[in-house]
């Protein structure tokens, strides 16, 4: 059964890989050359394989598998082939979502705007503001120690029901990324605001190792870096890709094991082979063995319905929003084991993209949810490239820069759950949207009050004068 997996591994890799090919053949220039290292493209597929070519022979050695998700061998290699659907699904939608080429964006650039240097001073002024007000809401927990994994625990514990704390947090990262990208146009940008915002930013979610969050803010450096190269015609180079992303994730990995959670886990093995660390995050194939197993009625839709309305809901206003539903509720038809008898959940183990596209449409599901994967994601990336090179007309590609960011860089976001993706997308535009509104209040004040304080000056000379 290992080798056998191991063979099995190898196919889901070669019948996958002309697919990946033409997405490079398609994308590899219009996407900046090294740059596409970057891309969804290219995340998507080295996660999956990660997950469905291997992560398998170590499920079967027993070094992976979950207690409550022990499926049977002939689900693996169901979920295997399978999975190739959805892959296919997503390099359709990719491949036919139309995009503009980068030399044809930089040609229709154009000069930065006059007030761009007073948006990105508002924005970065506003970061900070929002960091100090997720600051002041984790002071009551003591958080800040150097005891990194009691730090971790009691911010997890707290967000239970504390949704103010995660929409400062979210609000602060947003008015950071648009700040980045509207300070790299400018010929002087605001310095010390910026510093003052990033360290606001990056210390407290440090000492809560927040990695995701704060892996995410040193993407965004390096993908605006990029973008600026572009600008000035020159080309990225793999290799200095590949080094900085290793380098990303080393940052990742250094948060996840200072904090010491590994101590208490029951698998020794992950502490000892780093292969066997990487591989415990791509869970997603083995959940979705679980679904083949044990969803026997199709949900047409429901979970994504469920997810897109109440996932972001407050209980607070909203009493009635029940504990489990949408990709939960999913999870617990899937396995009854990993729900706590009380139905107050403290982990979530979703049944991954690819189950939830199974238990809403079964196996054609896989189809039409990478298809929708690949056009979304082509969108957000190709937008997102745009607000880096083109400083005009700002509004929709800095929301995709920072959705790209914040949402779909990640594969982890999408691979677990399509219903919860979809609704960060949702609920992340439109705190977005309240953010640059309030950037644009402010730099319109502060112009305005610029441009009538230089109006007035001479007036005041001439009344100076003639009294």
């Amino acid at each position: 059964m290992f080798e056998l997996s191991i063979l099995t591994g190898v196919g889901i890799f070669a019948v996958t890989l002309p697919g990946f090919l033409l997405l490079v053949r398609r994308e590899w220039e219009n996407s900046g050359a090294g740059l596409f290292l970057l891309s969804p493209a290219c995340v998507f597929y080295v996660a999956y394989l990660a997950s469905f070519a291997v992560r398998p022979p170590f499920q079967v050695a027993g070094a992976l598998q979950y207690d409550f998700a022990v499926g049977a061998d002939a689900s693996l290699f169901l979920a295997q082939a399978t999975s190739v659907l959805a892959w296919y699904g997503f390099v359709i939608g990719y491949y036919l979502t139309p995009s503009p080429g980068l030399q044809a964006l930089i040609a229709r650039a154009g000069p930065p705007p006059v007030d761009i240097r007073l948006k990105a001073a508002a924005a970065y002024g506003l970061s900070f503001v929002a960091s100090l007000a997720f600051v002041i809401s984790l002071a009551p927990l003591g958080v800040f120690t150097f005891d990194f994994g009691s730090n971790r625990v009691n911010y997890l514990n707290a967000m239970f029901g504390a949704g103010h704390m995660y929409l400062f947090n979210l609000a602060a990262g947003i008015l950071l990324l648009m700040g980045l990208v509207f300070s790299s146009f400018c010929a002087r940008p605001p310095r010390m605001l910026a510093i003052a915002a990033w360290a606001a930013y990056l210390i407290p979610n440090a000492f809560v190792t927040n990695r995701f969050v704060f892996s995410a803010a040193l993407f965004a450096l390096l993908l605006v870096a990029a973008l600026r190269r572009i600008r000035r015609g020159e080309r990225i180079s793999a290799t200095t890709v590949v080094v900085v992303l290793c380098l990303l994730a080393a940052v990742g990995a250094a948060l996840g094991l200072v904090r010491g959670l590994t101590e208490g886990l029951e698998y020794g093995e992950e502490r000892s082979n780093p292969l066997v660390f990487f591989l415990w995050t791509f869970d997603m194939s083995e959940f979705y063995q679980i679904a083949l197993q044990n969803v026997h009625q199709l949900d047409l839709g429901r979970s994504w319905v469920e997810d897109m309305f109440l996932l972001f809901l407050p209980r607070a206003f909203f009493p009635w929003k029940p504990t489990i539903y949408g990709a939960v509720r999913l999870q617990a038809e899937a396995m009854p084991g990993s729900v706590p008898p009380d139905g107050i959940l403290s982990a979530t183990y979703p049944i991954s993209m690819f189950g939830e596209g199974y238990a809403n449409f079964g196996i054609p599901g896989l189809l039409l949810v990478g298809l929708a994967i690949g056009i979304i994601l082509k969108l957000v990336f190709s937008r997102a490239l745009h607000a880096g090179l083109v400083p005009r007309q700002s509004f929709w590609p800095v929301a995709c820069f920072c959705l790209f960011v914040l949402v779909c860089a990640n594969a982890l976001g999408y691979l677990r759950s399509f219903g919860w993706f979809a609704s960060m997308l949702v609920f992340h535009t439109i705190v977005y949207a309240c953010c640059y509104l309030a950037v644009w209040v402010i730099a319109e004040v502060c112009r305005s009050a610029v441009q009538n304080s230089a109006t007035a000056s001479p007036r005041a000379r001439e009344g100076l004068h003639g009294g």
